[in-house]
């Protein structure tokens, strides 16, 4: 009969999920340090011995069984008169039984303690001379709650493959998104708490710590939860053993986690080695009532460089393209497009850069320049970088400036831009003519095009490239990092209902010229076909494919292949 009922619970948990736990109970049996008998007590449930409870101990259990529980204390097993308690679990709902023995009378008690007075007990740490300790009883959950008398552990994940989603202790860690930008890797998490009561938690920075698959051991910078951040200080990364040091009050983040309300939370850890693919295992440290680990294995980094464009760095919903290296009289402007898919504006610094010619000299990054070449930004010396802010869903040109770079030098061989924790390169870049990505006066920026829409101002005639556009490499399957734009891009059309435009797709000269015009004709199709989609009418976008027909710029260098593959429209009435 117990067999089938462990077989009940693990069918439940495996047919319905994680959020099953949200209908699950907390038991808390405790002792609390104050004036009693030190004499040791026994729990017992079904007659079978759970636990010896001495003064200053606490447990916890997690079932989540709707079947009358009963437990049972007794001081030794010759009692005559055990005390006991008997109630069947409500879901969702939290119990706390409190042990006693009276000093003198020798006889252990245990009573279900109001739910307020029990929770106020529970989480005072100086009744207590322990962590809470995690206890199995019939009917518990045993996946997420192993019985662990030798630990003050819950729950200790165990997995040799990457499992975004962990349910441990009624809370539920759900690894979102893993965004890589040079040596820097973060983790965005949904962190739910599935009992039925609000719940504090919290975690540690230096109690968080990975491993890369060439053995170099990488510990957390910041750790956040929700609102609450810390950074540890330069000294933890020289521990071996983090756990002996306990969590250090300054890189310690904590917060209410309301009940069924998934909240955000995060960990950033830098210094990845470059050559590192991904982190065998590591572990994450919580602390609820009791604490816990989340071990993770085998989490593969994501790539860095864009499969479809070398020039392309992305970085979760960011993403930099290098675009051209052009030169003018003795300097030399390396033009950048950030693109930020956020629905919130990024802000970030550049704090160095360095750049290697062909001819095996060295440079410095002399300025940045934003939207323009001629905008320099001025070089914040307090914060020492250049500060830059991207607009949500927007892009930004930003140049690099760089000072006397011999004339006889034709490409760069690397540049090197130094972030606020993170670097990022690219290598082979020609020096040519001209950085501007608008090859005729007919080209105006989309920014300016949108500016000109709202305020009613003529644009027929106007070419405007959208910078933001990705295709699965060889198809004409958008890529969803393009629809930020092609949203702004359909609510303009919307806003002033008497433009008709027509979009135009563009490739480079690489394969024959049937195969480029029928996937440019693909694409312009696609994009035609989602801005119907969104409540544009049909009658006002037209869709040509130009293969490589018209090129603006020159086929014969990766960046001007890389500004010919493009998507752009002209507005025709």
């Amino acid at each position: 009969m117990k067999t089938l009922y462990t077989s009940t619970i693990f069918l439940f948990l495996f047919v319905f999920g994680p959020f099953a736990n949200a209908q699950c109970s907390e038991i808390y049996f405790y002792r609390t340090n104050g004036f009693q008998s030190k004499r040791a007590i026994v729990l017992y449930q079904n007659g079978t011995q759970l636990a010896t409870i001495n003064a200053g101990e606490r447990f916890k259990a997690v079932t989540c069984s709707t079947e009358a529980l009963e437990f049972v204390v007794r001081t030794s097993e010759n009692d005559m008169v055990p005390s006991k308690v008997n109630f069947t679990p409500e879901a969702g709902k939290n119990y706390y039984l409190k042990v006693n023995c009276a000093v003198g009378v020798e006889i252990a008690s245990i009573k279900i303690q109001d739910a307020i007075k029990g929770k106020r007990d529970v989480n005072n740490g100086n009744k207590f001379i322990s962590p809470t300790k995690s206890l199995s009883i019939e009917g518990s959950t045993d996946a997420q709650t192993p019985n662990p008398l030798s630990s003050t552990l819950v729950g200790e994940t165990n997995s040799k493959s990457f499992e975004r989603t962990q349910v441990i202790d009624n809370f539920k860690f759900e690894i979102v998104d893993i965004i890589k930008a040079g040596e820097m890797l973060t983790l965005e998490y949904k962190i739910t708490n599935l009992a039925a009561d609000d719940r504090r938690l919290e975690t540690c920075a230096n109690l968080i710590y990975f491993y890369d698959d060439l053995g170099n051991l990488s510990f957390a910078k910041q750790v956040c939860l929700a609102n609450s951040c810390s950074s540890p200080p330069n000294w933890i990364k020289t521990l071996n053993v983090p756990e002996k040091y306990g969590c250090h009050s300054s890189v310690n983040s904590n917060t209410i986690m309301p009940s069924g309300i998934p909240l955000n939370g995060k960990i950033v850890i830098q210094d990845i080695n470059k050559r590192a693919v991904k982190f065998v295992r590591g572990t994450v440290w919580f602390k609820s009532e009791v604490s816990y680990k989340v071990n993770y294995a085998n989490i593969e980094f994501p790539k860095v460089v864009d499969p479809e464009n070398a020039n392309k760095r992305n970085f979760g919903d960011q993403s930099i393209e290098l675009l051209a290296a052009s030169r003018e009289d003795n300097v030399t402007y390396i033009h950048f497009q950030h693109s930020n898919q956020n629905r919130e504006a990024y802000s970030s610094k550049i704090q160095s850069g360095e750049v290697y010619d062909n001819l095996g000299n060295k440079h410095i990054v002399d300025g940045l320049s934003l939207v323009s070449k001629d905008k320099r930004v001025n070089y914040n010396r307090y914060a020492k970088g250049w500060d830059f802010v991207v607009a949500p869903n927007g892009s930004s040109d930003m140049f690099a400036i760089v000072d006397k770079i011999p004339a006889t030098a034709t490409q760069i061989r690397r540049i090197t831009l130094t972030f606020d924790g993170f670097t990022l390169s690219w290598d082979n870049i020609d020096i040519g003519g001209s950085s501007s990505s608008q090859p005729g006066p007919e080209y105006i920026p989309y920014s300016e095009f949108e500016t000109k829409v709202r305020n009613n101002q003529d644009v027929i005639g106007t070419k405007v490239i959208l910078k933001n556009i990705y295709f699965s490499t060889g198809s004409d399957e958008i890529l969803k990092n393009s629809h930020p734009q092609l949203n702004q891009l359909a609510d303009l059309l919307i806003l002033n209902g008497g433009l008709k435009v027509e979009v135009s797709g563009h490739t480079d000269n690489v394969g024959d010229d049937v195969s480029n015009m029928l996937l440019s004709q693909k694409r312009a199709d696609a994009i035609k076909y989602y801005l119907i989609g969104k409540s544009v009418s049909p009658t006002r976008v037209l869709s040509i494919g130009k293969g490589e027909n018209e090129p603006i710029s020159d086929n014969s260098t990766d960046s001007g292949k890389q500004e010919n593959r493009r998507v752009e429209i002209q507005v025709v009435k």
